[in-house]
């Protein structure tokens, strides 16, 4: 959702509209990902390298269950590398309800009621 308004997003601070709305357009994460660090958009970088790593969860908690034909240095490997993304994740996450809550206007004379 996010990565189809980012060119909209970009127009909301003063740019030329071959930096923001006439960008190419990116399909799917991998390519968007490639696109955003070219153009050094930060927020559309950040969600695409979620999705990239996300790809790589299930393989990784598949593991995490210990069993005995398992060895024990992949499965603390794993569980690490899980643990980490799903950090990022999380990190991701408070960081642009943070960015968010940034742009609501602060206080009641802010909204302008018209009361």
């Amino acid at each position: 959702m996010f990565l189809l308004l980012a060119p909209f997003v970009n127009l909301s601070s003063p740019q030329t509209a071959e930096s923001s709305i006439l960008k190419p357009y990116a399909a799917d994460p991998y390519t968007s990902f490639a696109n955003s660090i070219c153009f050094r958009h930060m927020p559309t970088t950040i969600l695409s390298l979620n999705t990239v790593l996300s790809d790589f969860l299930p393989l990784l908690l598949s593991n995490i269950p210990y069993n005995r034909t398992q060895t024990f240095s992949s499965f603390k490997w794993c569980a690490a590398l899980s643990i980490t993304i799903l950090s990022i994740m999380a990190a991701t996450v408070v960081g642009m309800a943070i960015e968010v809550w940034k742009r609501f206007p602060q206080g009641r004379d802010a909204l302008d009621l018209g009361c």
